[in-house]
């Protein structure tokens, strides 16, 4: 990324060699479907907020994440879990842990 000054003085970023306007597209074409699909949860997402604050919510989103992915990556690629997985998860489970304490 490179932070230039336009023709009228004004500082933009951009990237050598693309024009602002052709990084605005590719950041905008990027987040559409992102945000469309946020915007289809937000109904979800208020009905999860009725029973945890979304902290809560995004620890139990990534705990079922690491479940899945071990499960995953054990029986369907054959990959091994080795010790230092296991103690990044653990930290993961423990910040979970104090992130539901009240």
């Amino acid at each position: 990324m490179l932070l230039h000054r336009d023709g009228r003085g004004d500082v933009r970023m951009g990237i050598i060699g693309f024009e602002s306007e052709v990084i605005r597209l590719i950041v905008e074409d990027r987040l559409a479907p992102v945000l469309h699909h946020q915007a289809r949860q937000c109904p979800r997402l208020a009905a999860g907020v009725a029973l945890y604050d979304p902290a809560q919510l995004k620890s139990m989103q990534e705990i079922i994440t690491l479940l899945v992915f071990i499960v995953f990556s054990t029986t369907y690629l054959g990959a091994a879990i080795k010790w230092n997985h296991l103690v990044g998860f653990a930290l993961i489970v423990a910040a979970a842990f104090f992130i539901f304490l009240d």
